[in-house]
């Protein structure tokens, strides 16, 4: 039997846009978009803060269980395990996508919403992480200042 989405009989293939999904201003350019307008996504304090309070405070996180949790920490210790892993084609959607990013947002480094994605899944996810036996390599073995 395969691991499904909560709530749902859809299996669970996650790809690293599974991350990004809390900042999708779609329908909700005004409300949404404008509160994110007012960070800035090149500033590693703010893009954890945001993190932090949209992905792993939202209620589409805490469903989740140990099991997903391990397989996305598993998708980001790859993506940044590998020194030339093209961040930048994960906040690309092409135009059959209804997802947008803040109008406002111009990033230049792509990497550091994962990098502070990984922080804050140890944070979060660390203990119950350790109890499926997954490794957590250290920030410097994944080139993460």
């Amino acid at each position: 039997m395969s691991l499904t989405y909560p709530n749902s009989n859809c299996e669970f293939k996650p790809s690293l846009a599974f991350f990004l999904g809390e900042f999708d201003i779609y329908d909700r350019e005004e409300s949404l978009g404008g509160y994110l307008n007012g960070f800035d996504p090149n500033d590693r304090i703010q893009v954890r803060l945001l993190s932090e309070q949209l992905f792993f405070n939202g209620a589409r996180v805490k469903s989740l269980t140990a099991e997903h949790k391990k397989i996305l920490f598993e998708l980001l210790v790859e993506a940044l395990g590998e020194p030339d892993h093209d961040f930048r084609s994960v906040f690309e959607m092409d135009e059959d996508d209804c997802f947008c990013l803040p109008f406002d947002w111009e990033i230049d480094n792509y990497r550091l919403f994962f990098e502070e994605f990984y922080r804050l899944a140890i944070d979060h996810w660390g203990d119950e992480l350790r109890a499926w036996n997954v490794t957590l390599p250290e920030l410097q073995e994944l080139n993460i200042p």
